[in-house]
């Protein structure tokens, strides 16, 4: 069995980001969480952020854990685990097959990825069953983190961030522009998602490389 771990380098940044979060999401009562993680542009680092707070939380063993990549275009989660994309989410979403082919990557930790490849794949998102899906996630699972597509970009609006409990915005250091990062912020808010914060990545300075700051 393949099993993720937080990368050994990152894993006490991850643990700090862990518990804030956790302490943000205090207000939903301990009830099952999805939580989204996207990004401005793509490229920024949100799939490594999402699969290790994943790894993270599973190591916790408080319940079990589902990494989602919902990246349909991108679709390189998989690549991670050295498996095939497919069956995975867009097969969930499409068939009427209430069987998920997720794959077993820890003790507490599933992970389903993107699935066999579809035309114009944003519009799964707006599908009941996919909304359906985010149900049924809580009844099988503690904690859902979700690997949402970039907010600039085809599928970004559409995506997963609004139908989450809350979502996490990772941003690259000196790479993107302010403009860029109020622009996505905005069709956050335009979608009704709750913002728990952002995720600064890259960052050259004598600080933790990955700052969790609540705006």
């Amino acid at each position: 069995m393949f099993e993720l771990k937080p990368a050994p380098g990152l894993a006490g940044q991850f643990e700090v980001l862990k518990h804030r979060i956790m302490a943000s999401l205090n207000g939903l009562g301990g009830q099952p969480i999805v939580l989204a993680v996207t990004s401005c542009e793509a490229g920024e680092g949100k799939t490594t952020v999402a699969s290790n707070f994943a790894a993270s939380l599973a190591e916790d063993r408080a319940g079990r854990v589902l990494l989602i990549d919902a990246d349909v275009r991108t679709k390189s989660l998989h690549t991670v685990f050295g498996q095939e994309r497919a069956p995975g989410l867009t097969d969930v979403v499409v068939s009427l097959d209430a069987r998920w082919p997720v794959f077993r990557a820890g003790e507490n930790l599933d992970v389903l990825f993107t699935g066999t490849e579809i035309s114009e794949p944003g519009r799964i998102f707006l599908t009941d069953k996919f909304r359906n899906l985010i149900n049924g996630v809580k009844r099988k699972y503690s904690f859902t983190v979700i690997d949402c597509p970039p907010l600039i970009g085809k599928d970004g609006l559409v995506t997963a961030p609004a139908k989450a409990d809350a979502v996490i915005l990772v941003v690259q250091a000196e790479r993107v522009r302010r403009e860029i990062i109020q622009r996505a912020v905005a069709h956050l808010e335009s979608a009704g998602a709750r913002i728990l914060g952002v995720v600064l990545n890259k960052r050259r300075h004598r600080i933790p490389r990955f700052i969790y700051k609540m705006i």
